[in-house]
């Protein structure tokens, strides 16, 4: 059964030459480290405020597994935590039970398995809100999310994890900005993402890889 990840998925749609180009050359794929630490720190986060600690000595920690990192990369690391962290509080304080590095599947109509892994699922009675994190000071508009095909990915996964009556919401999270976009997403929308998904899957899985020079 064939498997594609929500990330190589978003990768083809925006080129798919590109997609080749990185599954021929492993050095394509850049390791960026101090995204890894801001993301796993985040994860561990609504742990750590449930157990009444803070984050620092846990990112002080992994900071040594660093190979390399600039002050500054750092201090910006900090302050994505610092802000992921509060609104983090701010969500328990609101009524959300909070999940992070949600590992999602499901079949498309033809067969192909889509699969990827939220950074942070949101949940109360009334709401189910998919939060993916990004790193940098972009603030995204609600038309750039409804263009982010990773986004429609996580939704197109998360849509039989939520409960009758829940609205359904995904979001964008400009941590250099503090600045988290939400989108409400009609429950109709759902066929119209899974045709283009699967056309898309199936695309990939066939070897198209035509190049999107923009």
């Amino acid at each position: 059964m064939t498997q594609i990840r929500s990330s190589t998925l978003a990768s083809y749609w925006k080129c798919p030459y590109k997609v080749k180009l990185q599954s021929e050359n492993p050095m394509w794929n850049h390791n960026f480290e101090t995204g890894n630490l801001v993301h796993w720190v985040l994860s561990k986060i609504p742990d750590l405020i449930l157990d009444g600690r803070g984050w620092e000595d846990v990112f002080n920690e992994e900071l040594k597994n660093l190979r390399s990192c600039s002050q500054g990369g750092i201090e910006r690391a900090r302050e994505c935590i610092r802000s992921g962290f509060e609104n983090v509080q701010q969500a328990i304080s609101d009524g959300y039970t909070i999940t992070t590095e949600v590992p999602m599947s499901r079949k498309l109509p033809s067969g192909i398995v889509l699969t990827g892994t939220a950074d942070r699922i949101d949940k109360s009675k009334k709401i189910f809100r998919i939060i993916d994190y990004k790193i940098g000071f972009f603030v995204p508009t609600k038309q750039d999310m409804l263009g982010d095909i990773q986004l429609m990915v996580y939704l197109f996964l998360a849509q039989n994890q939520a409960s009758i009556g829940q609205s359904l919401k995904i979001g964008l999270f400009a941590l250099g900005r503090k600045i988290l976009q939400l989108i409400e997403v009609p429950i109709d929308i759902e066929c119209a993402i899974e045709e283009i998904l699967d056309s898309l899957a199936v695309s990939f899985s066939e070897g198209n890889y035509e190049p999107r020079p923009s």
